[in-house]
């Protein structure tokens, strides 16, 4: 998916012959920081290191989001260092690519549900 820029400045993506309009991410301290000291929700088989010490806010990488470019942060998982690693290529591939995407988008589910209790993320 490419990206182009409108006649007035704005930014759309390009998919095929349908161009909509790119929303740019979501970055949040509060959630970044709220990361700290969580268990892992992303809890890969045989890989997480079940330390919360190392946990931080990982965002999974989207096609079309350009390199150096993330996801808002409330589309994103409180995630360890090794699982972080296997997320994002860090280190060689054991999981194909479709567990690793599943087991990120339910840890991704679970942290929402952190938030949300804890008043970082509001339904209105």
């Amino acid at each position: 998916m490419q990206s182009v820029r409108g006649s007035s400045g704005a930014v759309f993506a390009k998919a095929g012959l349908i161009m909509f309009p790119k929303n740019p991410p979501v970055v949040s301290k509060k959630l970044r920081d709220s990361a700290k000291g969580q268990e892992c929700t992303v809890r890969l088989v045989g890989v997480c290191n079940w330390d919360p010490a190392t946990t931080v806010l990982a965002h999974l990488r989207i096609p079309g989001t350009g390199i150096g470019l993330k996801e808002s942060d409330f589309h994103a998982a409180y995630c360890c260092s090794e699982c972080h690693n296997h997320i994002d290529g860090r280190v060689k591939r054991i999981f194909p690519i479709e567990y690793l995407k599943i087991a990120f988008f339910e840890g991704m589910v679970r942290t929402q549900g952190i938030m949300v209790q804890k008043g970082l993320i509001k339904v209105l």
